[in-house]
């Protein structure tokens, strides 16, 4: 099991599928949750235009622990979220929606093209 701090980025780099376990709540942050959220990330994004960030944006802990290794060989790793669901779910969410953004307000074609698309050309 996996217990340390990790950066989102890292996280979502990482060639894995998450997996919630059924024991763990539904997905349930309502706008008392979201808004300290986006707080957050506007933060940090002002700090990161102006040159003036001095830390990661601390994304709180996050638990995985690997599912049946022996299965996986030569899969794409199946790790399950033990703590942390809520909060990677939501960075998830708006990482999507940030991309959908991006590509109605694109003016590159390749910027509107679905990245599956993109990896079998």
């Amino acid at each position: 099991m996996d217990a340390d701090d990790h950066k989102i980025e890292a996280v979502l780099k990482e060639d894995r599928r998450f997996m919630v376990p059924l024991y763990q709540r539904k997905y349930q942050w309502a706008e008392h949750r979201l808004l300290p959220f986006w707080e957050d990330v506007q933060a940090k994004a002002v700090e990161v235009l102006n040159g003036d960030s001095k830390f990661e944006h601390y994304m709180g802990a996050l638990i995985i622990a690997p599912v049946d290794i022996g299965s996986q060989i030569g899969k794409t790793q199946l790790v399950q979220v033990v703590d942390g669901q809520q909060r990677l779910t939501t960075f998830q969410l708006f990482l999507v929606s940030l991309r959908e953004v991006a590509r109605r307000h694109s003016t590159c074609p390749r910027a509107r093209t679905p990245i599956r698309s993109r990896a079998s050309s």
